[in-house]
């Protein structure tokens, strides 16, 4: 049994409305698509797959409502509105080969908000699985997404590393000599050219750098 519907609203004072379509496979399976906007800001459409005790009615508007919960902060499960957009399918690695650079917006927000010197600011990643990282500010590192206006730099390797967010996303795991950070790194869009993703602070603050690879 196939069907789809859309459920506009308000989330908070903001414009809100979810489209989906879902497929019931008549033995308690469930599988579909979503998509969501909210402020107009719309994600992009969203495969999901479950399971339905009732009717596969209910369980599209309770997958729905989750969903509505989950972006409203009803449900502290560490989802950012930013985050849907993490790449749920995993990249070529070649894709991500090449020299990486703050985007427009992340150098403004590092010189407005930070109060960093703006100079060289590199993430490169290698084809033989090695990085080099050329003057990160350091609120990438803190916990409390403070700047201290200095930057970090460092050698080491790198690969892509499997995240769940609550489903499958995909992260570039970065290995210095002393330590490892998995999962700071995301890489955002489902197809070239990517983004890279890295998280300042709490997750659920919103606060990001954005990179974007040189052509």
């Amino acid at each position: 049994m196939f069907y789809s519907f859309v459920a506009p609203g308000t989330l908070g004072s903001l414009p809100f409305a979810t489209a989906v379509q879902t497929l019931y496979n008549g033995t308690g399976g469930v599988t579909g698509l979503i998509q969501i906007s909210v402020n107009g800001n719309a994600t992009s459409v969203i495969p999901w797959s479950g399971s339905t005790f009732f009717s596969a009615r209910l369980s599209a508007f309770l997958t729905c409502s989750g969903l509505a919960l989950l972006l409203s902060g009803c449900i502290n499960n560490g989802i950012e509105w930013s985050e849907l957009s993490f790449t749920r399918t995993k990249p070529n690695p070649l894709d991500l080969v090449g020299t990486w650079v703050p985007t427009d917006a992340t150098i403004k927000d590092m010189k407005e908000h930070g109060r960093y010197t703006i100079s060289i600011h590199q993430l490169i990643l290698r084809a033989d699985g090695t990085f080099e990282m050329k003057n990160m500010p350091d609120w990438w590192n803190d916990g409390f997404g403070e700047s201290k206006k200095g930057f970090e730099s460092g050698l080491g390797k790198w690969q892509l590393y499997e995240d769940r967010d609550p489903w499958t996303v995909w992260a570039v795991e970065l290995e210095f000599p002393n330590f490892v950070v998995p999962n700071q790194i995301h890489v955002r869009r489902q197809k070239p050219p990517y983004l890279l993703h890295v998280t300042i602070g709490d997750p659920d603050s919103g606060h990001v750098m954005l990179f974007e690879k040189k052509s």
